[in-house]
This record gives structure tokens, C-alpha cells and sequence, in this order.
């Protein structure tokens, strides 16, 4: 998971990819890139922007498709703060805020199963890229 810092607006890429060894069918996901204010309360709200799909999309083992959300004005603003307040060597989440990123995506395996996998990631302004936050309740697999 990354974000794409020179497309406007700014967008977060992640993959849906088919770990096991038969093909799934993608039949709901929802995702959502979310702005968590810090104590500094410099700007604003929280702020988010979700997407939700119940398209169906088959996936077959082994293949992974590339997806992009918008983030969104307000949450890419926020990200512009966060960058700014680094550049100031102010970059505490706890006093500016962090941006987050979730997921759950529900998929029927050929046995007709219905699963549910979820994800939560945080982003880090150094790597420009999300990183795992351990944490049971948002990062799962059925």
C-alpha cells in the first residue's frame, strides 16, 4: 500500500491478491483512507473517505489487481499538514495526527464459503507508504 503523491487528487493504491490455491470471488469490499487529529488540533476534524463496492469480481490463484481509492480533499489536505508540520521537524502522531488506512473484503471460495479478510495500516510520511498496525480486531484472516 502506497500513496501516489504526484496524482491529483492524491490516492492510495493497495492489492487484492489470491493467496490460495483456487480461484475466489470478490463479493463485497470496503475500504476507507482516514485522517486521526492529534492534541495540536492545527486542523480541523477528523476526516475520511470510503469506498464500497458489491461488484463481483473473480480471482483466479496466484493473480493480484491493483485498486486505487481517491483520498479525498479533505483527507489529502491533512496529508499536506503532515507533511508541512515533518518539514517543520514536527512529526509526533500523537501531537499532529496520523492517517489511516482500513479494509474488509468478503470473497466466496469454489466450495461456495463465504470469507472475510481485513486489513488496517498506517501510513509513514518517510516511506510515503502504509505499514501494518498489529492490532486483531482490524487485521484478520477467516
Amino acid at each position: 500500500m502506497y500513496c501516489e503523491d504526484n496524482t491529483k487528487p492524491f490516492k492510495v493504491g493497495y492489492d487484492l491478491t489470491n493467496i490460495g490455491g483456487a480461484a475466489a470471488q470478490v463479493t463485497h469490499s470496503a475500504v476507507c483512507v482516514h485522517y486521526k487529529k492529534g492534541r495540536l488540533g492545527d486542523v480541523g476534524i477528523d476526516a475520511s473517505n470510503t469506498a464500497e463496492s458489491r461488484d463481483v469480481e473473480n480471482i483466479g490463484p496466484g493473480i493480484c489487481v491493483e485498486k486505487l481509492l481517491d483520498l479525498g480533499s479533505e483527507v489529502a489536505r491533512r496529508l499536506d499538514y503532515l507533511e508541512t508540520r515533518a518539514a517543520q521537524g514536527v512529526n509526533n502522531p500523537e501531537l499532529v495526527g496520523q492517517i489511516f488506512f482500513t479494509g474488509r473484503i468478503e470473497y466466496r471460495d469454489v466450495s461456495g464459503n463465504v470469507m472475510r479478510t481485513a486489513f488496517h495500516r498506517k501510513y509513514n510520511q518517510n516511506s510515503k507508504r502504509f505499514s501494518v498496525v498489529n492490532d486483531p480486531d482490524y487485521e484478520y484472516l477467516d
